[in-house]
């Protein structure tokens, strides 16, 4: 399994957390822990790395988690932390 296949699997064990049961919950928040882990591995590893695992920023479902984590856990080129920072700010509101 790739790195990104990886990272998908984990994301996907959060989004079908029922919080009305102790398992999922654990699940989940043993996949965000995952995340974690190997988004500081992909980290250690180098610039090349974050690029390749920075390419889930244009993937809806693992965005948002990836975003918070690279800011997090790494050094980013610029472009990538823009794109973090872009993922993470609420849609501009329309003037009226």
């Amino acid at each position: 399994m790739t790195t990104i296949e990886e990272y998908r699997a984990l994301v996907q064990a959060t989004e079908t957390v029922d919080y009305a049961a102790r398992s999922t919950i654990r699940r989940s928040n043993k996949a965000v822990t995952g995340m974690y882990k190997l988004v500081r591995s992909v980290a250690h590893n180098g610039q090349d790395a974050i690029t390749q695992l920075a390419q889930l920023l244009d993937d809806p479902s693992a965005a948002k988690w990836l975003a918070h984590q690279l800011v997090e856990c790494a050094e980013l080129p610029k472009t990538i932390e823009d794109k973090c920072f872009a993922v993470t700010q609420p849609p501009a509101k329309p003037e009226a």
